[in-house]
């Protein structure tokens, strides 16, 4: 599929739950919930990281913008992007105390907060579009989906003549997000998830 032909669209509230499977299916393996949960299975991690990205993803839509590509009338990729009014200090933190630490455990809970006072110390100061997340799910990857949301969230940027910002733990997407003008601002690692590099990127503001 070419990128030029996914059709990009705002998640409705009654389909949020598939959005969540989404944004689950393209997460669990990341670097970021391997190092949250070690040592649990692909399964249990998964559950895991449902919980969490339901109470993220309730969030953001009440505050944030979450968009959504369909193919086939599926959602087959979910981005959530905030404005420069947006306040995200406390994301995940917020998230983490409506899931409640048991249903997740206290020690992911932790390093997930954790993870967030880290991120939140990296970002610009100046007014910034915020790509805050945005996954694909596995049997579309390839498919464009990603560069359409990467590109749609840079479009509102430079709209606003603001730079565009996100992070990223895994390290091929610094290239991938390079090719659309993303610099890397800063690499971090973080000791309390056991050295996890987190990489802040951002793209100069377009006037």
């Amino acid at each position: 599929m070419n990128p030029a032909h996914v059709t990009i669209e705002n998640l409705t509230r009654r389909h949020l739950p598939d959005a969540v499977e989404v944004i689950a299916q393209a997460f669990y393996r990341n670097p970021l919930a391997i190092h949250a949960f070690p040592g649990v299975g692909d399964d249990t991690r998964l559950r895991r990281v449902r919980r969490i990205y339901r109470s993220v993803m309730e969030i953001a839509f009440q505050r944030g913008r979450v968009f959504v590509v369909r193919i086939s009338g599926r959602i087959a990729g979910a981005a959530v992007v905030y404005p420069p009014s947006a306040d995200v200090q406390t994301l995940l933190g917020r998230a983490l105390s409506g899931v409640g630490a048991l249903t997740v455990g206290p020690r992911a809970s932790m390093r997930y907060v954790a993870y967030e006072r880290e991120i939140r110390k990296m970002r610009p100061k100046e007014p910034h579009w915020y790509l805050f997340f945005l996954g694909v799910t596995p049997a579309f990857h390839g498919q464009g989906i990603g560069s359409a949301f990467v590109k749609h969230v840079c479009r509102m940027a430079d709209a606003d003549g603001v730079p565009c910002y996100l992070e990223t733990s895994v390290k091929p997407q610094i290239e991938f997000y390079g090719a659309y003008g993303f610099e890397l601002k800063e690499s971090r690692t973080l000791k309390q998830l056991d050295g996890l590099v987190v990489n802040g990127m951002v793209r100069p503001a377009k006037q």
